[in-house]
């Protein structure tokens, strides 16, 4: 039987050695997790007086905080693609400004001066120069106008929702205008539809002042001439969204002396262009374009109806339509020829129609319509359908531009062959140092946008969806004056909807970049209308609508003597 032995002396020492050794550490590791804990809350404490800083100083500059930060997105774009790039109707007016090629209104001839003289300023320092002066001050104005829409929709959200709420709304439109590749390519190409853009987008920020304001200042009519006379030069139909812009201005404005101004001011845009058509453009050699552009849709339709029932085709149709023809072409061509997304093929083979020829191509159209609407109805869906689903595009314009220019074999001699004479006038010299970096560029925009899952921010459909749902909310909530800064947007559409190709983002440019400040625009409508207790059509007698508002008070904002806490902790009074 063992018998318990009583520890040794060396064995108590070595004990109380080990507890002593183990309570130093204890305490140290103790010391080092409250250092640690002091750290991050200090860390934390310092990024949210950053955050407050940055906060406030957004909220006093968003305009310039959204132009550094678009400028900041596209500056690799406008490094690598170095010296810019040519779009094929581009190149063309630029052929004629310089009358390389007979001058017509196929484009609109205001443009061809306007992008021609900006070139021709630094022509005489070289190609690159004048290439790169033009891709400079075009991307120059883009920002200032994406970065006044951002600091707009900042302001919009800041009045009926939180600061933080408000910061996120101006990051999201900041960075939908500065890492959207749309843009910057957009920007160092000559062609006219961004200005045409632009212009439509300044139109869309002067009619939301306007319904905010009822008033307009002189500096703002003279802003709303520009955006209109902007958007009434850089395309044929774009007179027609001017002149609604005018009257949806004059409406919204109180009756009076501003009222009358702006009747002015639209009409002297409209009259001035009218009369350079008319008078002026004729003396400097400018000779009309084939209208047949104008009735791709219904071309399209008479084209499809040929194609699917050539044997309903009468004789009498099939010669009327045979004398509506270029010479040399034939009807049975337009069948032959007929494409379900693109109507190039056949209204080119159209001659221009006067009021007789138009009156003769209608009776036919009428009469085919009557016979069998459903192709004409498969064909209108074809022809539009792009608009409103949304589907994935290997070539996604303007960013197919560059890739054509420099990555596609033979399209810049076709292009210099067809557009120009043989002299190198226009030919920019692309720096060969750069040229992996274009390349590289080219490919990985062209690989990644269709297949990642942002693919639909770059098709039309989304965004005539966005401002359709946010249109519809406005009507169902009986805001009838709120809905005119849509109409520029509206039109446009009605515009892309009878174009020649089905689905394209260059010609849906000018809504598409309209529509964050018309999406903030529509919220702070519907929270100011909510908040101010107007009448809903779902209001019943058991729910009466709040109390108005006392005059002047913001819906978020806290009545006068109200205490709350400011962003650095202290209580502030209103």
């Amino acid at each position: 039987m063992l018998e318990a032995t009583a520890p040794t002396r060396n064995q108590d020492q070595n004990h109380g050695q080990g507890q002593g050794s183990r309570e130093p550490r204890r305490r140290r590791g103790a010391a080092a997790a409250r250092g640690l804990a002091r750290l991050v809350a200090g860390a934390g404490v310092r990024a949210a007086a950053w955050r407050t800083r940055l906060g406030g100083w957004v909220a006093a500059r968003p305009l310039v905080a959204a132009a550094a930060l678009i400028g900041l997105g596209w500056l690799p774009y406008l490094v690598i693609l170095f010296p810019g790039t040519y779009s094929w109707d581009g190149f063309r007016q630029l052929n004629e400004f310089y009358e390389y090629q007979p001058r017509t209104t196929h484009h609109p001839f205001m443009a061809t001066l306007l992008m021609g003289g900006l070139f021709a300023a630094g022509r005489g320092f070289g190609v690159n120069a004048a290439l790169f002066g033009y891709s400079l001050v075009q991307a120059g104005l883009a920002c200032l106008v994406f970065a006044w829409t951002c600091g707009r929709v900042f302001r919009l959200a800041a009045a009926v929702w939180r600061r933080g709420w408000a910061f996120a709304a101006w990051a999201v439109a900041t960075a939908f205008f500065a890492l959207n590749p749309v843009f910057p390519v957009a920007a160092t190409t000559v062609f006219k539809d961004f200005p045409y853009a632009l212009g439509l987008l300044t139109l869309v920020n002067v009619l939301v002042g306007a319904v905010l304001r009822r008033s307009l200042s002189a500096r703002g009519m003279v802003v709303f001439v520009l955006g209109a006379g902007a958007t009434a030069a850089f395309r044929n139909d774009g007179i027609v969204i001017a002149l609604a812009a005018t009257a949806g201005l004059a409406l919204i404005l109180r009756p009076g002396r501003q009222r009358r101004r702006a009747l002015m001011a639209g009409g002297l845009v409209g009259a001035g262009l009218v009369l350079a058509n008319a008078a002026v453009f004729p003396a400097m050699g400018v000779t009309k374009y084939s209208n047949a552009e104008m009735l791709s849709l219904p071309l399209q339709q008479t084209a499809r109806y040929l194609r699917d029932h050539p044997d309903d085709v009468t004789r009498a149709e099939a010669a009327t339509l045979q004398s509506l023809l270029k010479d040399g072409r034939r009807v049975e061509e337009l069948g032959a020829n007929y494409k379900a997304v693109v109507s190039d093929p056949v209204k080119n083979r159209f001659a221009s129609f006067d009021a007789d020829r138009l009156r003769r191509y209608l009776g036919v159209w009428w009469s085919q319509l009557l016979k069998h609407p459903a192709t004409y109805a498969k064909a209108t869906a074809a022809n539009t359908i792009g608009y409103f689903v949304p589907h994935r595009q290997s070539e996604i314009a303007p960013i197919s531009y560059p890739r054509q220019i420099h990555l596609k074999a033979g399209y810049w001699d076709d292009l210099k062959a067809k557009l120009s004479r043989p002299e190198a006038d226009f030919d920019p010299s692309y720096p060969p140092a750069l040229a992996g970096a274009r390349a590289g560029l080219i490919k990985a925009v062209r690989a990644v946008l269709p297949a990642s899952v942002i693919w639909p921010a770059f098709t039309p459909a989304l965004y005539t969806w966005l401002l359709a749902v946010c249109a519809a909310l406005l009507a169902w909530r009986r805001l009838w004056r709120q809905l005119w800064p849509f109409a520029p947007a509206g039109l446009c559409l009605l515009v892309c909807l009878a174009s020649p190709v089905n689905g394209n983002m260059r010609y849906a440019l000018p809504y598409v970049v309209s529509t964050p400040l018309l999406v903030a625009f529509a919220l702070h409508a519907l929270a100011t209308a909510r908040s101010r207790g107007w009448p809903m059509p779902s209001s019943t007698p058991d729910q009466p609508a709040r109390p108005p508002l006392a005059p002047g008070r913001s819906p978020t904002r806290p009545p006068a003597g109200a205490r709350r806490a400011s962003p650095g902790g202290r209580v502030k009074t209103e």
